[in-house]
């Protein structure tokens, strides 16, 4: 769960989390920290001087609390007489937080919904194409309604296109208008997203948000490497890598088999 959302002191989900706008010149600190003891890991997320704690307590709880050391930093007064209001302020943000998180983790899909996304299907009588699972384009637009910006406010075609090139890395000429535009179609069909009355603006939906991040974690963490251990000729191709991560992963893999051997175990042959 703390590495599902290490992106929580961003200033675009900042910005949303607290319904503040954040200025690029505005000197504040947005930061997010893990900090580790023993096996007992606390998530701080930093606004301004304010901060989200999140940390086992007993072993038993996941206690969440938030920490205002000046009022000031959500245009409040320095008196008792706003205390009320601030807890309000701070209650309402831990909320969507929390909120957040427990959609995040429990977007397990059953096999009726997956097959709806990837299969043709009809909504008000009009055709509704499948979500071709693992094409890039599909992936892009899956991972973008995932990200903060998106996630948490009603948006609009514009700031959709904005999310695709800036935070998932689409090409500008990529994502133009009318596609996007059919793809938020597409998405409306399926149940992600929903129109918000009298504007072209739309909002994700609690099933919207549940497909686009368990599709993206399936396939960044589970089919991606899993195709990638397929290929005889990826061994090859990290030994000869001058990046580190690419060594670390050789490295990894000499350590299990050396591990393997003590223990005794018979490495599996790769199938041709």
């Amino acid at each position: 769960m703390l590495r599902d959302h290490l992106h929580l002191g961003c200033p675009d989900l900042v910005k949303v989390i607290f319904d503040r706008r954040i200025y690029r010149n505005k000197p504040s600190a947005f930061a997010t920290r893990v900090l580790r003891q023993g096996v007992v890991s606390c998530l701080k997320v930093f606004y301004k001087t304010t901060w989200f704690k999140q940390y086992n307590k007993g072993g038993r709880v996941l206690r969440t609390e938030a920490c205002v050391n000046d009022p000031r930093d959500f245009m409040i007064k320095k008196s008792l007489v706003h205390l009320g209001y601030l807890g309000r302020v701070a209650y309402h943000a831990i909320t969507r937080f929390q909120k957040a998180q427990t959609v995040a983790l429990a977007t397990a899909l059953d096999r009726s919904t997956l097959e709806r996304l990837v299969t043709p299907s009809t909504n008000g009588g009009q055709r509704v194409p499948g979500l071709r699972v693992g094409a890039p384009r599909t992936m892009r637009i899956l991972a973008a309604l995932g990200c903060a910006g998106l996630s948490f406010k009603a948006f609009s075609n514009a700031e959709f296109r904005a999310v695709l090139i800036e935070q998932v890395g689409a090409e500008p000429k990529k994502p133009r208008p009318h596609a996007s535009a059919m793809n938020l179609r597409k998405l409306w069909g399926k149940g992600l997203i929903r129109k918000v009355g009298g504007r072209n603006r739309y909002t994700l939906t609690d099933l919207g948000y549940r497909v686009a991040l368990y599709l993206t974690k399936l396939h960044q963490r589970l089919l991606t490497p899993t195709i990638d251990t397929l290929n005889p000729m990826l061994p090859a191709a990290l030994a000869g890598s001058p990046h580190e991560l690419d060594q670390a992963l050789v490295r990894l893999d000499h350590d299990f088999t050396a591990l393997a051997q003590v223990c005794g175990l018979q490495v599996a042959a790769r199938e041709s």
